[in-house]
C-alpha cells in the first residue's frame, strides 16, 4: 500500500504542476543580462543515485535537480535533445524508491526526451508500478531489458540546426551481451555523415573502447559509464569518448557545428553550480519528497548496530556536571544547534541528512527522532568522544572511547563539506572548546 501511496502522491503533484511546466526558471540574479540562445545542443546526464539535491551545509556544492534546466535554456526546444543514460538510485530501501518515483517526475517536467534504464533501473521500476506512468511521458530504452519488456535499444530526434534538420540517434549497447558487430543495427538510419550517431555502453573498459572506436569511426559519440565521479573526455577525436560524473554535479553538453563534411560535435561540461537559477517546479518537488520521507517514518526504521563496547548514549548535559567550561563553550559552537539547519530547509525527517546533525544515530540506544530522544538532538559531545555511560558512572577510571579527528571526517566529506580537506586546523578552531595550555 505504501508503494501505491507514493506513486499516487506523485502522480498527483504531476497534475498540479503540469500547467506550469513552461514557465521560466526562478531567478535567483533579476539583473543578469540575457544570454544568446545557442544554435543546437545534446545534454547528457546519468548516475543521479539518487542525489536529487547535493548533500551538505557548507555551500559550494554542485548538483541539484531544481538548477539543472539552467543548463540548457538557452537553447530552444526543438534545437536540443535531453537524455539520461541511466543508475536513478543508488540502492534498493524504501527511501530509494521515493526517490525513483520523483526522479522520474522531475525529468518528466524538465522535458527529457529519453532516459536509458539500466538493469536495475529497470527492475526498480517494474516493482514500483512506474513503467505506463513513465513511458506516457518520457521515451524509455534499454539493451538490457528481458523479452517481456518490450523497449527500444535507442531514440531518434530531428534537430533544427541553422535552418537544417539533422537527425540525432542515442542507442544503449550492452558489451556484456554482444560484440561490437551488432553495433550498427542499433542505427536505423545508418551511420552516416548527414547526422549525429551516438553510442552509450555500459562500461568505460578501455579494450572494449577502442575496438568499438576502431570498428566504427563513423560514430559521433561514445559514451560509457564510469565510477569516477567528474566527468571525462576518453578521446577527443571522433568518436568522441566521454563519461558523465556522478549526482547530477554536471551536465554533459555536446554542442551541433555544421561543417563542409556534415554536424560534428563539440563537447564541454557545464557544473551546475548553486548561483544558477532555480526551477519551482523542482523546488515544489522537492518539498513532496521531504513530506514523503515524513509520513514514512524513515527515522524511526534506521537500521543500527550494536554500540560496540556495550556503552549507552547519556546526552551533553550529562557530561555537564564534571565539564562545565568545555559543555559551555560547546553550548556557542554550531554544533550545539546543528539540527537547526535540516529545520530550516525541511530535511529533520530524513536520515541521510539527520545522521550527521546527531548523536549516534547508526548505533541501538543513538538518537530516534525528536520525541523520543530529544537528549541526543544535534551534534554532542558524545558525537566525537563516544558514548560516555561508562566514563560518567566512573569517571576516574574509565575515558571515553571516541577518536574525535576521525569522526570529523565521517561527516566533513569533500560531498558534504567542500571546504574541510586541507584545511582541517582552521575547521578544528571553530569547535575548540577545551581549555588552551
Amino acid at each position: 500500500m505504501k508503494r501505491i501511496g507514493v506513486v499516487v502522491c506523485v502522480l498527483a503533484v504531476a497534475a498540479v504542476l503540469s500547467c506550469e511546466r513552461e514557465q521560466p526558471a526562478v531567478k535567483t540574479n533579476p539583473g543578469a543580462s540575457a544570454v544568446k540562445a545557442a544554435a543546437a545542443a545534446i545534454f547528457l546526464t546519468g548516475d543521479e543515485l539518487g542525489e536529487m539535491k547535493p548533500c551538505g551545509c557548507s555551500g559550494g556544492q554542485l548538483g541539484g535537480l531544481d538548477r539543472r534546466r539552467a543548463a540548457w535554456s538557452d537553447v530552444v526546444a526543438e534545437s536540443r535533445m535531453v537524455l539520461d543514460t541511466g543508475r536513478l538510485v543508488a540502492g534498493d530501501g524504501e527511501q530509494d524508491m521515493i526517490k525513483l518515483s520523483l526522479i522520474v517526475e522531475a525529468y518528466r517536467m524538465l522535458g527529457y526526451d529519453a532516459v536509458n534504464l539500466t538493469a536495475h533501473d529497470l527492475e526498480r521500476m517494474r516493482h514500483q508500478g512506474l513503467m505506463d506512468s513513465a513511458a506516457a511521458g518520457l521515451k524509455l530504452i534499454s539493451a538490457e531489458a528481458p523479452p517481456t519488456v518490450p523497449l527500444d535499444p535507442s531514440v531518434r530526434k530531428v534537430l533544427q540546426v541553422d535552418g537544417k534538420s539533422v537527425p540525432v540517434t542515442v542507442a544503449t549497447f550492452n558489451t556484456m551481451r554482444q560484440g561490437a558487430e551488432g553495433i550498427g543495427a542499433l542505427f536505423p538510419g545508418g551511420i552516416t555523415d548527414g547526422g549525429i550517431e551516438i553510442l552509450l555502453i555500459d562500461r568505460c573498459d578501455l579494450g572494449v573502447l577502442n575496438e568499438i572506436r576502431g570498428q566504427w569511426p563513423g560514430l559521433d559519440c561514445i559514451v560509457c559509464r564510469s565510477d569516477i565521479d567528474e566527468p571525462q573526455i576518453l578521446a577527443q577525436q571522433r568518436p568522441l569518448a566521454i563519461s558523465l560524473g556522478h549526482f547530477g554535479r554536471y551536465v554533459s553538453r555536446l554542442d551541433i557545428e555544421t561543417t563542409a563534411g556534415g554536424p560534428r560535435l563539440r563537447y564541454s561540461k557545464v557544473p551546475i553550480r548553486e548561483e544558477l537559477p532555480r526551477d519551482k517546479q523542482q523546488i515544489e518537488l522537492y518539498r513532496t519528497y521531504q513530506l514523503l520521507v515524513k509520513e514514512a517514518d524513515l527515522l524511526e526504521r534506521v537500521p543500527r548496530m550494536p554500540e560496540p563496547h556495550g556503552l549507552k548514549f547519556l546526552g551533553s548535559k550529562a557530561c555537564e556536571p564534571c565539564h562545565k567550561y568545555s559543555y559551555g563553550q560547546w553550548s556557542t559552537k554550531a554544533h550545539a544547534n546543528a539540527m537547526d539547519s535540516l529545520v530550516k530547509v525541511g530535511s529533520q525527517y530524513d536520515p541521510e541528512c539527520v545522521v550527521c546533525h546527531v548523536v549516534g544515530m547508526k548505533y541501538e540506544g543513538g538518537y530516534v527522532n525528536e520525541e523520543q530522544t530529544p537528549q541526543l538532538n544535534h551534534v554532542g559531545c558524545e558525537s566525537c568522544h563516544g558514548p560516555g555511560s561508562a566514563h560518567v558512572s566512573d569517571p576516574s577510571s574509565v575515558k571515553t572511547v571516541g577518536d574525535a579527528p576521525a569522526v570529523c571526517k565521517t561527516c566533513h566529506t569533500p560531498e558534504k563539506s567542500t571546504g574541510y580537506a586541507g584545511h582541517e586546523a582552521e575547521y578544528m578552531q571553530k569547535i575548540v572548546h577545551w581549555p588552551e595550555p
